[in-house]
């Protein structure tokens, strides 16, 4: 703990060391069966192996609570493993409303015990953490995203003392692939000239942030929070075409000699020649 003022509830208190990206979700990223099994870590710069999760002194422990009981107690455990995605057969369990082959759109409000505001809690709450403060890193501090005068209306939405805020959309994808992709981003802004666009991804979860008065319509109706019937989306390689799409953020990362000895054992373990 440590003296500070807590950045969800703007009071002086005693700070925990908090995660940014939940300490739960790191758990499937560790590699079974290799002598060093800590989950890489890709930063502009280069690409590693590290046990090191991105932690500060940022919020005191009632507002600590209030991210667990607010959506991550109820999310983590359903995010994907190389083995299981219990988020997505929850959703496979209710009809969908849009059935194609590589497009599935699903009803939240049909789907038996999905907690909608827990979901959006825990991931608005993600992309708050990364307009709020400067998170560090091993290579430098995790880049900031900027909600601008949503930063406030969002927080008071985060802290349980304002609502969902007007002008801003959460829409929500699930990965069908098997396994999805298991890895994980913090908030990226994607550039839009009407509107501000930010997304996130962590095993099987994609999850986008449209805000601004200038965004389509359609935005409005895909959102789970408040579009109709609070959608949710099903396509496969949702985890690996939103990591194509970050290669030029990490195009000059150089591999450590750690790591590529890590990726030769991992394709002798499952019989692949180099």
């Amino acid at each position: 703990m440590a003296p500070g003022t807590c950045l969800l509830c703007q009071l002086p208190k005693d700070l925990a060391d908090s995660h940014f990206l939940p300490a739960a979700a790191y758990k499937a990223l560790y590699a079974t069966g290799l002598p060093v099994n800590e989950p890489m870590v890709t930063t502009s710069k280069r690409v590693f192996q590290s046990s090191r999760q991105i932690t500060a002194h940022r919020f005191c422990s009632e507002c600590e609570d209030r991210f667990n009981s607010g959506g991550e107690s109820w999310m983590l455990d359903k995010l994907a493993t190389l083995s299981v995605f219990p988020l997505r057969e929850m959703v496979l369990a209710s009809s969908p409303i849009i059935d194609e082959a590589d497009f599935k759109v699903f009803s939240c409000d049909r789907v038996p015990d999905f907690k909608i505001e827990k979901l959006v809690h825990f991931a608005v709450g993600l992309f708050w953490k990364s307009a709020a403060c400067t998170w560090p890193m091993l290579d430098g501090p995790v880049n900031r995203i900027d909600l601008g005068p949503y930063l406030e209306p969002i927080r008071r939405f985060v802290h349980g003392t304002g609502p969902f805020p007007q002008n801003v959309c959460l829409v929500v994808y699930l990965d069908s692939s098997t396994p999805p992709l298991i890895a994980m981003t913090p908030p990226r802004k994607f550039q839009n000239e009407l509107f501000h666009l930010f997304v996130f991804y962590i095993n099987g979860l994609q999850c986008m942030l449209c805000v601004g008065k200038r965004a389509p319509g359609s935005y409005g109706d895909m959102s789970i929070a408040s579009g109709p019937g609070h959608p949710i989306f099903l396509m496969p390689e949702v985890g690996n075409r939103f990591f194509e799409v970050m290669k030029p953020y990490t195009q000059n990362s150089r591999p450590s000699t750690r790591i590529m000895k890590t990726l030769e054992e991992w394709k002798k373990l499952r019989g692949r020649s180099l």
